[in-house]
């Protein structure tokens, strides 16, 4: 099917270490190809047989990409173990409205990606509200994601 996204590649300065890096944050497989400085992301370990993406050095030019956005159970939980292995905060966990909550990250060589866990329960606090509409602050509301933000009903 044309249009289809067939998989994504995530590039370093030392892609074993960022394979290393995904498979403890997200469970996902990973094998280097043989004789290829390539690294085959499986996103089910156990099935090796379909490769959602791939590892590799960071062309010449820095190249420029879209953000992808993974699920996850906890957001919370996955915050703390990416700061724990070396991913910095970008993005801090914020509500999507009665969507989702989403954060953003920056792996150990600074490629961005969201974590994205759905909650039709999600919204911003009412300090986080607050302080958005006093211009202190845009933690809890996905402003910057195109989605407005209001009082709870």
């Amino acid at each position: 099917m044309a249009g289809r996204i067939t998989h994504f590649e995530i590039y370093g300065d030392e892609p074993s270490k960022l394979a290393e890096f995904y498979s403890a944050l997200f469970g996902w497989g990973t094998e280097q190809a043989e004789g290829l400085d390539y690294w085959r992301i499986h996103l089910d370990p156990t099935d090796t047989s379909t490769v959602g993406g791939g590892l590799t050095y960071r062309p010449r030019s820095d190249p420029k990409g879209w953000l992808q956005f993974v699920d996850v159970e906890s957001i919370d939980d996955t915050l703390a173990l990416a700061q724990r292995i070396g991913a910095k905060v970008v993005r801090p966990k914020t509500a999507v409205p009665r969507t989702a909550w989403v954060a953003v990250l920056a792996d150990p060589s600074g490629n961005m990606f969201a974590v994205w866990q759905p909650d039709a329960l999600a919204f911003p606090s009412r300090n986080q509200i607050e302080g958005l509409t006093s211009g202190t602050t845009n933690q809890g509301c996905a402003r910057s994601m195109g989605t407005r933000c209001s009082r709870p009903a």
